[in-house]
């Protein structure tokens, strides 16, 4: 007598429907954390583009500006919308400067905003050649946010990147 090999109708569907049910449960796992981590990977991305042009500031010993790009991506853009990228520029007295670096803009699925005092410009940052940032007349703060545009309240998917006036940036995960 032969014996079948495989498995019967019921195993199969058995099978299937727990298959079902654990992808059910683990899918918005996955997509919240895939949407905390784009979060998190563009603030280190901001972090590291701060890092680099406080770092070429000191080792050019010139300051550096630090600002959202312009659409031909060779100097600042002039405003404050920091998710269309951002550029590192050497500051060399009134000319527009060397461009060191151009950095990608944010995916259209995040939202950027800045804080920041009275006393400083919303449009650039300048990295000065002892690795601190120009803080103007007074009270100092750059403060950007990074969060989803569909980010609900209460979740903690926001990312808050503050600049001190060392030079040192700092991210923190914080609620939306």
């Amino acid at each position: 007598m032969s014996k079948n090999r495989g498995f019967t109708l019921v195993e199969l569907m058995v099978t299937i429907t727990v298959l079902a049910i654990v992808v059910g449960v683990a899918a918005p796992s996955l997509a919240a954390f895939i949407q905390s981590n784009r979060v998190a990977g563009n603030a280190n991305s901001m972090v590291s583009a701060l890092n680099f042009a406080r770092s070429e500031a000191v080792s050019r010993a010139e300051s550096v500006r630090f600002c959202p790009v312009n659409e031909s991506q060779d100097g600042c853009s002039g405003s404050d919308d920091w998710s269309a990228g951002w550029v590192a520029i050497v500051q060399s007295g009134s000319d527009a400067g060397e461009v060191l670096r151009v950095w990608s803009p944010l995916p259209d699925s995040l939202d950027m905003s800045l804080d920041t005092q009275a006393e400083v410009s919303e449009e650039f940052v300048d990295m000065l050649p002892l690795g601190n940032v120009e803080t103007g007349s007074g009270n100092f703060r750059y403060r950007w946010t990074l969060k989803p545009d569909n980010c609900r309240t209460g979740r903690p998917y926001q990312r808050s990147i503050d600049l001190a006036p060392t030079g040192r940036s700092l991210v923190e995960r914080e609620e939306c």
